[in-house]
């Protein structure tokens, strides 16, 4: 771990990996060619100085942002390891040596108005994530980090991308156990919340996914302590609950397998909002 900041100012957990790759928010993400947006955006000389998104069409309605890798993301290219995980698992990546593998994301929301309760979610160790391409289901693997906006984290793994089919759930009475960590924080609504989701691989191959919290930002959006707290720990070791549907079409060697390998593709998504603040994403490769 590493008290460093970033060069947006905000305290890093894991120290960046030596020549790894960086990607921070600009003022404009409709320039940002490694960016894809889904749903409404506004930028900061829009909105009073602060990014602003709202779902746009879908079920659920939908608001994203999706960051591509340094080198743009390869839909044939991805395709390839994504339909054989068992190699997937031993390249350590679906399209390239440059894909997020270990990786901490970071942003700070602001959920001003909902149609319904969601989560603020962040994740990655995939491809494209669409329902209207059934060709790409399996680029749809992900390990999703979640905070609702009551408060509560949790863990979605999903094993491919099919009108929900394809996940597991952490929590009691749920697919599988929470982790040691897993600290509900109350309503995030109205308020400037810090989150971190921070993803990587384990000596033993394992791998390790932990949501971080930073509950000191002004009520004006200017200012930040930069007081992070870690309230979700989780290691998949292989027993996050079994799918069978990798196995028989995506080239799984068992339905429980290890999300060990990078993606091109990480995403911020945040369903049902009708206006929501946000402000220095960022995601960088990390070194744990």
């Amino acid at each position: 771990m590493t008290n460093g900041t970033s060069q947006d100012g905000i305290k890093q957990i894991y120290q960046t990996k030596p020549g790894g790759d960086e990607w921070y928010i600009g003022d404009d993400l409709t320039n940002d060619k490694r960016v894809e947006i889904k749903g409404h955006y506004k930028k900061p000389s829009q909105n009073g100085g602060f990014h602003n998104g709202a779902a746009g069409s879908g079920s659920p309605p939908t608001f994203r942002v999706v960051v591509s890798q340094k080198n743009g993301y390869n839909e044939n290219k991805t395709q390839d390891l994504a339909e054989n995980r068992d190699q997937a698992a031993q390249t350590g990546y679906l399209q390239d040596d440059n894909d997020w593998t270990n990786y901490e994301m970071t942003g700070y929301f602001k959920v001003k108005h909902t149609g319904k309760s969601d989560q603020l979610t962040m994740y990655g160790r995939g491809g494209k994530h669409s329902d209207d391409n059934t060709r790409v289901q399996c680029q749809g693997s992900a390990y999703k980090a979640r905070i609702a906006f009551d408060g509560k984290p949790d863990l979605a793994k999903e094993y491919y991308h099919h009108n929900g089919d394809g996940y597991q759930y952490s929590g009691s009475g749920r697919d599988f156990p929470d982790g040691p960590v897993h600290e509900n924080i109350g309503s995030i609504m109205n308020k400037w919340i810090g989150m971190k989701t921070c993803v990587y691989n384990l000596p033993n191959k394992d791998v390790k996914i932990e949501i971080w919290v930073d509950e000191s930002m002004s009520n004006d959006g200017k200012t930040t302590q930069n007081t992070w707290d870690k309230i979700f720990d989780i290691t998949d070791s292989g027993s996050m609950g079994k799918k069978d549907f990798p196995v028989q079409h995506c080239g799984a060697p068992s339905p429980s397998q290890i999300i060990s390998w990078g993606g091109p593709q990480v995403t911020y998504r945040i369903d049902e909002i009708s206006d929501m603040d946000f402000q220095k994403l960022s995601v960088r490769e990390i070194s744990p």
